[in-house]
């Protein structure tokens, strides 16, 4: 078939004589096994691998190859030098000798002689948006197209842990911000309430804030960070019933640890107990309910309860 259009191309003077003969003449040499295929890293693309999946989820898509025949532009808000920076590191971690210059090997780290190939990291960022949160790294080492961030369940304890101290973090914020313009008569009045209220957050920010000259925030969240709070087991009431946990380490039950300490050791049973101080709801109406309870005992609070409620009544 080949050589007839070889010789057709010619009659119409589309190629030479001479191109023709060679052509004719050449011997053709097929492959008998098929070409290696090309080294792909998963690693690398985990964020567009996200993204893909999330638009075939969006547009209704029965899968991938659907996707791909569609001419679209699509924008996201991953950050790609963050992304790749980070990808870099994931990948650095099968290392082992890049894992003992960080210091990730050792006791109840990374043990002597093991293969850090084996274990696989993962790291997911959002940054906080006015109105939304917006996905900066999407990243995980395992060189497999199985997404870890989105595709698998994990025990998450320390990362619990983590998003126990920002909640924490940010009560405290928000209390310095309500708490801090008032007068110390006004804050040891606010903090006798909340004691009767069993507000904890409140009665120390408030307590702090009448007892120091530097009302600034940097301060107030140090003084939160040390913070302490007893490590011993004991037994919790929770919304599965009733639970007791144990720390990891023997010492860590008689020890009465900062919020700092607790969150270097991992102490289980300080978290606990951080957990169980108001929420960040109650903490920031508190310190408005309180107020404008006293209106009446307090003039001069008058004015900033009125302030105080209405930023209540916007941020319902």
């Amino acid at each position: 078939m080949t050589n007839h259009y070889l010789r057709l191309l010619a009659e119409k003077g589309i190629i030479s004589p001479s191109l023709r003969d060679q052509a004719l003449a050449a011997t053709l040499h097929f492959r008998t096994e098929l070409p290696p295929s090309p080294a792909v890293s998963y690693v690398g693309n985990k964020a567009t691998d996200r993204l893909r999946a999330k638009l075939v989820s969006v547009l209704h898509l029965p899968d991938l190859y659907a996707l791909d025949r569609l001419d679209l532009t699509s924008y996201a808000t991953v950050d790609t030098p963050a992304q790749k920076q980070i990808t870099d590191v994931l990948e650095g971690l099968r290392d082992p000798a890049y894992d003992r210059s960080l210091g990730l090997v050792g006791k109840q780290l990374l043990g002597e002689g093991s293969s850090p190939a084996r274990v696989a990291w993962s790291v997911v960022l959002y940054e906080r948006g006015a109105d939304q949160n917006y996905l900066r790294v999407h990243a995980d080492s395992l060189d497999e197209p199985s997404d870890i961030n989105s595709g698998a369940r994990l025990q998450l304890g320390s990362t619990a842990k983590l998003r126990t101290l920002v909640t924490y973090l940010n009560v405290i914020d928000e209390l310095h911000g309500r708490l801090a313009p008032f007068s110390r008569k006004d804050l040891l009045a606010i903090a006798a309430t909340a004691k009767t209220e069993d507000d904890a957050l409140t009665n120390r920010a408030a307590n702090y804030l009448a007892n120091v000259h530097d009302r600034s925030l940097k301060p107030m969240i140090d003084a939160a960070m040390q913070r302490h709070y007893s490590g011993s087991p004991q037994a919790f009431f929770t919304g599965g019933g009733v639970h007791a946990y144990a720390n990891f380490e023997k010492w860590e039950d008689h020890s009465m640890p900062s919020v700092a300490d607790g969150f270097a050791h991992s102490i289980n049973n300080v978290f606990i107990r951080m957990i169980r101080d108001p929420s960040t709801t109650t903490s920031r109406r508190a310190a408005s309910r309180s107020c404008c309870r006293r209106r009446a005992m307090i003039p001069s609070a008058r004015r900033s309860c009125d302030a105080l409620s209405i930023r209540k009544a916007r941020s319902i």
